[in-house]
C-alpha cells in the first residue's frame, strides 16, 4: 500500500470518528442543555485533540502547539466565512428574524441538509440517515478527494497538516 493511499484511508477513517461524535445523539442531547459558549469550547477541544491524533496517525510524530493552533484558526477563519452567516447580530443587522423567533431557510441551504434531505428522500430512516450524512459520505468524499489528487493529495496532506508529503 502507498503512502498516499495509506494516509488517505487514515485521515478518512479519523473523519469519519468524528462525524459519528459530532452527530451522536446522546452528544447532541446533552449539548443542547449547555451554554453556547460552553458548546463552542468543548467543540474546539475536541477538533484540537483530533488534529493531534489525526497528526500523530499520519506522520507518527507529534504535531507542533503552533501548527494545531495555527490548524484550528484556519478553520475557525473558514467556517466563519463558508457557512452562511448566522448569528443573531448578523440576522438582525439584515433585518431577519433572530434564531429566538425562527430559523431562517437559508439555514438549512448547507451541505449537511442537502444530503440528509436525499437520503431521508430516498426512504431511510432519520438514524441511518444521520450515519450516512455524517459518517459514511464524509470518509469517502475525504478519501476519493485525495485519491483523484494523487501526488496533489500527498501535498493537501502536507498542507493541512505538515510533515513529508
Amino acid at each position: 500500500m502507498t503512502t498516499i493511499m495509506r494516509r488517505a484511508i487514515i485521515l478518512a477513517i479519523a473523519v469519519a470518528i468524528l462525524g459519528f461524535i459530532v452527530s451522536n445523539a446522546a452528544v447532541l442531547d446533552w449539548l443542547a442543555t449547555q451554554d453556547p459558549i460552553l458548546d463552542f469550547f468543548l467543540w474546539y477541544g475536541l477538533l484540537s485533540v483530533w488534529l493531534v491524533v489525526v497528526y500523530w496517525a499520519l506522520f507518527h510524530k507529534m504535531i507542533t502547539v503552533q501548527l494545531n493552533v495555527a490548524l484550528l484558526m484556519f478553520w475557525f477563519a473558514l467556517g466563519t466565512v463558508f457557512y452562511w452567516a448566522a448569528s443573531d447580530a448578523a440576522l438582525q443587522n439584515a433585518g431577519l428574524a433572530t434564531s429566538k423567533t425562527s430559523v431562517p431557510a437559508f439555514l438549512l441551504a448547507s451541505e449537511d441538509q442537502v444530503v440528509s434531505q436525499a437520503f431521508l428522500w430516498m426512504g431511510a430512516s432519520p438514524a441511518l440517515a444521520v450515519i450516512l450524512t455524517y459518517v459514511v459520505v464524509p470518509a469517502i468524499l475525504v478519501f476519493v478527494a485525495i485519491m483523484i489528487a494523487k501526488r496533489d493529495g500527498a501535498n493537501l496532506i502536507h498542507g493541512l497538516f505538515g510533515g513529508r508529503a
